[in-house]
């Protein structure tokens, strides 16, 4: 990284934005599948936020394709514009 300021994200971030336990967070660095956290002193480490969201990028396009317009394409999808009836419940008063 060239100087530029970033977000560290410490570990209950990394696990609300990816959604895997902290016992799987580390078996995938183990395994070499998820960036290894930096050291922040002691006993705390973080990871640098753009790392993470790279890591999340290639997975996407690992998915997806090289083909970037299925990703634009997710990113814009809701229920509504796909044609699928939405699975969120209504509001109380309209129950």
């Amino acid at each position: 990284m060239s100087g530029r300021k970033f977000e560290v994200l410490r570990l209950p971030a990394i696990k609300k934005a990816t959604g895997y336990s902290g016992s799987q967070i580390c078996e995938m660095i183990r395994e070499g599948r998820f960036p290894k956290p930096i050291k922040l002193g002691a006993r705390a480490v973080g990871w640098p936020e753009p790392e993470i969201a790279k890591w999340q990028a290639e997975g996407v396009a690992e998915r997806v394709g090289s083909d970037p317009a299925p990703i634009d394409a997710l990113s814009r999808q809701s229920p509504e514009r796909d044609g699928r009836e939405s699975r969120l419940r209504p509001p109380k008063g309209d129950r």
